[in-house]
């Protein structure tokens, strides 16, 4: 019996701990606060480390109403009014002043790494390249899988358009070797296959698709389009 209490107290740190790195949403911590919490966050958050589940890639655009956003700021310019503003405004492509509010937010909460996030979108869609991925690497140098690896996939992004092709490939094979998720051991390929690096591209596709095979039945099924999708460009690679 102490054994199991000594199992489940390691377990509830381990959740724990793994929340800290993500950076996750402060309700987490409260929801670990109580019995069954740190077993909801696994399957609900760390089990995606293990290819249970999808993981998006980047920031997902929500329908806004931003003139009810722009009134909640002018009512009362609190620094998560501005935020939620600003990935308003930045869905809706009005970059400029989605960055000069990211820009105010921060000068309040400088370490914030949605805040940061958002910057470093806003400038990769002005066309400030340099900028955006010094407000990204800013993000992962605290929290290496934020956003489920979101931040790090924008920056791979950035980085190949600054023709830093080498540090986009290296940034993506460390988020391969952290998450081992199928999506992104195929967008290494893909990046792989743009920067005319034929033979990596296939090491990497064989790798995908040697693990996969390997994969339970039921996670077969699960990325069974994926596995698809490298089988279809080892074949143009191979051509």
């Amino acid at each position: 019996m102490v054994m199991l209490l000594y199992l489940w107290l390691a377990f509830k740190a381990w959740m724990f701990v793994d929340a800290l790195r993500r950076t996750v949403h402060p309700l987490w911590y409260l929801v670990m606060l109580i019995p069954p919490g740190s077993l909801i966050y696994f399957f609900m958050v760390k089990l995606g480390d293990y290819n249970v589940r999808p993981a998006p890639l980047a920031h997902e655009p929500q329908p806004s109403d931003l003139g009810a956003l722009r009134e909640e700021v002018e009512h009362s310019p609190s620094f998560d009014n501005r935020v939620t503003l600003a990935w308003a405004l930045l869905d809706a492509g009005e970059a400029d002043e989605a960055a000069t509010l990211f820009e105010r937010a921060l000068r309040t909460h400088s370490t914030d790494n949605d805040a940061r996030f958002g910057l470093g979108l806003s400038r990769a869609a002005q066309g400030q390249l340099e900028q955006a991925a010094e407000n990204l690497s800013a993000v992962i140098d605290r929290s290496f899988a934020y956003r489920d690896y979101a931040v790090a996939t924008e920056l791979v992004e950035v980085l190949y358009q600054l023709d830093r092709t080498d540090d986009s490939l290296s940034l993506l094979e460390a988020v391969c070797r952290h998450s081992r998720r199928v999506a992104h051991q195929l967008g290494l390929a893909k990046y792989q296959q743009r920067a005319q690096r034929a033979d990596d591209a296939r090491a990497t596709l064989h790798t995908l698709l040697s693990e996969f095979e390997a994969m339970p039945d039921y996670l077969r099924r699960r990325y069974g389009a994926l596995a698809t999708e490298a089988r279809r460009l080892l074949r143009v690679l191979e051509t």
